[in-house]
Protein backbone atom coordinates (compact mmCIF):
# COMPACT_ATOMS: atom_id res chain seq x y z
CA UNK A 1 0.00 0.00 0.00
CA UNK A 2 1.42 3.43 -0.95
CA UNK A 3 2.62 5.67 1.85
CA UNK A 4 1.40 9.28 1.66
CA UNK A 5 4.17 11.89 1.57
CA UNK A 6 3.83 15.44 2.90
CA UNK A 7 6.39 18.12 2.06
CA UNK A 8 5.23 21.40 3.56
CA UNK A 9 1.74 22.05 2.21
CA UNK A 10 2.31 19.62 -0.69
CA UNK A 11 0.62 16.26 -0.17
CA UNK A 12 1.19 13.24 -2.38
CA UNK A 13 -0.63 9.91 -2.34
CA UNK A 14 2.59 7.94 -2.92
CA UNK A 15 6.33 8.13 -3.47
CA UNK A 16 5.66 7.76 -7.20
CA UNK A 17 3.33 10.77 -7.18
CA UNK A 18 5.89 12.88 -5.28
CA UNK A 19 8.62 11.80 -7.69
CA UNK A 20 6.48 12.76 -10.70
CA UNK A 21 5.75 16.18 -9.24
CA UNK A 22 9.41 16.82 -8.44
CA UNK A 23 10.33 15.89 -12.01
CA UNK A 24 7.70 18.28 -13.35
CA UNK A 25 9.12 21.12 -11.25
CA UNK A 26 12.64 20.38 -12.49
CA UNK A 27 11.58 20.19 -16.13
CA UNK A 28 9.11 23.08 -16.15
CA UNK A 29 11.87 25.57 -17.01
CA UNK A 30 15.23 25.73 -18.71
CA UNK A 31 18.48 25.09 -16.88
CA UNK A 32 19.50 28.25 -15.08
CA UNK A 33 15.92 29.46 -14.75
CA UNK A 34 14.54 30.70 -11.47
CA UNK A 35 11.73 28.77 -9.83
CA UNK A 36 8.68 30.99 -9.41
CA UNK A 37 5.37 30.80 -7.57
CA UNK A 38 4.33 27.33 -6.49
CA UNK A 39 7.58 25.80 -7.77
CA UNK A 40 9.61 28.11 -5.50
CA UNK A 41 7.27 27.32 -2.61
CA UNK A 42 7.84 23.62 -3.22
CA UNK A 43 11.63 24.12 -3.27
CA UNK A 44 11.42 26.02 0.01
CA UNK A 45 9.35 23.21 1.54
CA UNK A 46 11.94 20.66 0.39
CA UNK A 47 14.74 22.68 1.97
CA UNK A 48 12.82 23.00 5.24
CA UNK A 49 12.27 19.21 5.23
CA UNK A 50 16.03 18.55 5.09
CA UNK A 51 17.60 19.18 8.54
CA UNK A 52 21.04 18.43 7.10
CA UNK A 53 20.61 21.15 4.47
CA UNK A 54 19.23 23.62 7.02
CA UNK A 55 22.35 23.03 9.10
CA UNK A 56 24.52 23.53 6.02
CA UNK A 57 22.59 26.75 5.25
CA UNK A 58 23.42 28.13 8.69
CA UNK A 59 22.72 31.83 9.04
CA UNK A 60 22.87 32.50 5.29
CA UNK A 61 19.68 33.46 3.50
CA UNK A 62 18.12 32.10 0.32
CA UNK A 63 17.97 34.66 -2.48
CA UNK A 64 16.17 32.40 -4.99
CA UNK A 65 15.84 28.82 -6.21
CA UNK A 66 17.22 27.82 -9.63
CA UNK A 67 17.33 24.76 -11.86
CA UNK A 68 20.91 23.65 -12.46
CA UNK A 69 22.73 20.57 -13.67
CA UNK A 70 24.38 18.73 -10.79
CA UNK A 71 28.16 19.01 -10.92
CA UNK A 72 28.76 15.30 -10.15
CA UNK A 73 25.80 13.63 -11.88
CA UNK A 74 24.12 14.33 -15.21
CA UNK A 75 20.82 15.24 -13.54
CA UNK A 76 18.82 18.42 -13.11
CA UNK A 77 18.64 19.66 -9.53
CA UNK A 78 17.11 22.46 -7.52
CA UNK A 79 19.71 24.75 -6.01
CA UNK A 80 19.21 27.54 -3.51
CA UNK A 81 21.23 30.60 -4.43
CA UNK A 82 22.42 32.06 -1.14
CA UNK A 83 23.04 35.64 -0.08
CA UNK A 84 26.82 35.04 -0.03
CA UNK A 85 26.75 34.11 -3.76
CA UNK A 86 27.13 30.35 -3.23
CA UNK A 87 24.69 27.63 -4.26
CA UNK A 88 23.25 24.85 -2.10
CA UNK A 89 21.93 21.66 -3.74
CA UNK A 90 18.76 20.93 -1.78
CA UNK A 91 18.28 17.49 -3.40
CA UNK A 92 14.61 16.67 -3.71
CA UNK A 93 15.63 13.13 -4.72
CA UNK A 94 17.50 12.44 -1.47
CA UNK A 95 14.46 13.57 0.50
CA UNK A 96 12.13 11.28 -1.48
CA UNK A 97 14.50 8.31 -1.40
CA UNK A 98 14.17 8.11 2.38
CA UNK A 99 10.61 6.88 1.89
CA UNK A 100 9.98 3.21 1.12
CA UNK A 101 8.82 2.25 -2.37
CA UNK A 102 5.11 2.10 -2.86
Amino acid sequence: MPIPIVIGRFQFSSKAAATRYGGEVLNRGMLGSQLMGEDAEFADAVLKSRPDKLQELGDRGVVRYVRKMHQDNPTRCIFAELDDGSFLDISFWKLINHYPAG
